[in-house]
């Protein structure tokens, strides 16, 4: 799957999860009207968590080597799954604001060192310029 995939698949998935009866009947429900087990619930919760992460992951390592190759058809992809209308430059971004709050999100976690993360945030800042 392509990033762009994921991240469908991630909100189809948290719209599954996310649907209700009514307002005042807030129970999780399949799009059938049957309610779900908190079992199921959480297991599409998790399907639509693991989808985002690959999303994230894609979206940055796109971000990542595009200077390198140019643009191509993911970028589009991705404004078309993401639902922006823009050009390419304002489409990097935003694309690039949501890489490096992933970044910080990571060298919190431990997830990156802070050379690491310093190497991401150069290659980033190289994509805008």
């Amino acid at each position: 799957m392509t990033g762009a995939e994921h991240y469908l698949a991630g909100e189809q998935l948290l719209s599954d999860a996310s649907f209700v009866r009514s307002p005042e009947d807030p129970r999780p429900t399949s799009r059938h009207g049957g309610e779900l087990s908190p079992v199921i619930h959480a297991a599409l919760v998790g399907r639509a968590q693991a989808h985002f992460a690959a999303a994230g992951v894609a979206a940055m390592a796109l971000q990542a080597v595009l200077p390198l190759v140019g643009d191509d058809q993911q970028v589009t992809d991705w404004a078309k799954a993401i639902g922006v209308t823009a050009d390419t430059a304002q489409v990097n971004r935003s694309f690039v604001t949501n890489a490096i709050a992933l970044v910080d999100e990571w060298q919190r976690k431990g997830i990156v060192t802070s050379d690491d993360a310093a190497e991401m945030y150069k290659a980033l800042g190289e994509v805008t310029g």
